[in-house]
């Protein structure tokens, strides 16, 4: 298994490449840098070791530069990194880990989404 540094080098690579293929013939400049610094960021914080109970590279990342989202990274990943054995199919497998961690962090977030909407929709008919 390759470093946290080579991890993060083809990280940054594939996000770049991606999003050169994403806006392929486009002259969308404003696409091709908001789609590269959007998968840097995904791809620096959202890895396949976040099936690691012990602090890693992305916990660093987060704590370094989004301290106010530390302690609620800490609350959202530890069930992940329980339920999913490491280095197992599920947690590094190309699609079927990137499928299952954005319905992991998609479901709570539809749910809390569709409640806050309920309850603004209630508040607007007072």
């Amino acid at each position: 298994m390759p470093s946290s540094r080579a991890h993060t080098a083809a990280s940054i690579l594939a996000a770049g490449i991606g999003a050169a293929l994403i806006n392929g013939n486009t002259k969308a400049t404003a696409g091709l840098v908001t789609g590269y610094l959007t998968g840097c960021l995904a791809s620096l914080v959202i890895t396949p070791d976040l099936d690691m109970i012990n602090h890693t590279a992305a916990h660093r990342h987060i704590r370094h530069f989004y301290r106010p989202l530390a302690a609620l990274w800490r609350l959202i990943w530890p069930p992940y990194a329980i339920a999913i054995p490491h280095r197992s199919f599920f947690s590094h497998f190309l699609l079927a880990s990137t499928i299952g961690r954005l319905v992991y962090l998609g479901i709570p977030g539809m749910l809390i989404a569709n409640i806050l909407i309920i309850w603004l929709g209630d508040r607007t008919r007072e």
